[in-house]
């Protein structure tokens, strides 16, 4: 539909269902020390010597014991990290995408993971672009930000890639990714 505020839909406001343990998955790494360290990285924000220590452990604790699924990562924590992110800053928005604490940790990722590990990142934002609802919202505003803010083109290049590979199959298409790709190809 031209000329459609996505933000002005009733139904934007409102939480998906969410039945996966991502919480439980978040809390399980290393005694629960992961979910405690991004709770406070959350809250504390403008202290620049936690954050830089906690964006720097992150990667490593992202990485799997036991590699799985073809990769050195750990999907299942990845995936429960996005959702808990988005579900954290949604509790308690405030300002714009570009000023949330939360969103400083996708640009680090983005930044600092290899193109396996970006790719991962963005295909869990992705796997959340669904139906009217405030994740989809949130992780459109987030990759349609990461893609402006990149410095790099690969991290343009692989947004795009994970969004066309998603377009590039029978459909029906979820209806956050139609909008968010729309929305990229027009600005």
């Amino acid at each position: 539909t031209p000329n459609l505020k996505v933000d002005l839909l009733p139904e934007i406001k409102d939480p998906p269902r969410i039945r996966s343990p991502y919480v439980e998955i978040i809390k399980g790494i290393q005694g629960g020390l992961l979910k405690t360290k991004l709770d406070y990285y959350i809250m504390m924000r403008n202290n620049d010597a936690i954050n830089s220590n906690f964006l720097a452990e992150l990667i490593p604790m992202l990485i799997a014991d036991i590699p799985r699924y073809d990769s050195k990562y750990n999907i299942p924590l990845l995936n429960a990290l996005v959702i808990y992110i988005a579900t954290a800053t949604l509790s308690d928005v405030v300002g714009e995408i570009s000023q949330q604490a939360t969103m400083e940790i996708f640009r680090y990722l983005s930044t600092n993971f290899d193109t396996e590990g970006r790719y991962f990142l963005y295909n869990s934002m992705a796997n959340q672009l669904r139906y009217p609802n405030n994740h989809t919202h949130y992780f459109s505003c987030a990759l349609l930000f990461l893609f402006g803010d990149a410095k790099l083109e690969i991290i343009q290049e692989q947004i795009t890639r994970v969004l066309m590979e998603r377009l590039l199959v029978h459909r029906p298409h979820p209806w956050g990714l139609l909008i968010t790709f729309i929305e990229l190809i027009k600005n």
